[in-house]
C-alpha cells in the first residue's frame, strides 16, 4: 500500500488529512481488478496514523489505524493540488 501511495498525484489536504484517488495501474496495484480507488490518510508528526481505501468495483472497503505511535511507517506528505 505504501509504495502505491508514494505514486498518488491526486492529493488534497485538509488539516492533516490527505484525500487521494488512484486510477489504472496504480488503483489496480491497491486493489486488485479495480480501476479506481479513493481514500485519505491522516499524517501526524511524518507518520501515516490512519489510511483508508475503497474501490466500488470489486467492492472492497479498507481502514487501517496504528496506535503504536513511532513505529507506523515515516512518510513525507505529497504536494497537495
Amino acid at each position: 500500500a505504501f509504495s502505491t501511495l508514494a505514486g498518488t498525484s491526486a492529493v488534497k489536504v485538509e488539516g492533516t488529512v490527505y484525500f487521494f484517488s488512484l486510477n489504472g495501474g496504480a488503483a489496480a496495484n491497491l486493489v486488485n481488478g479495480s480501476k479506481s480507488v479513493s481514500g485519505s490518510a491522516v499524517i501526524d508528526g511524518g507518520r501515516i496514523v490512519d489510511l483508508k481505501y475503497q474501490s466500488n468495483s470489486p467492492s472492497v472497503s479498507v481502514h487501517l489505524t496504528y496506535g503504536a505511535f513511532n513505529t507506523a511507517v515515516v512518510v513525507t506528505p505529497p504536494p497537495t493540488t
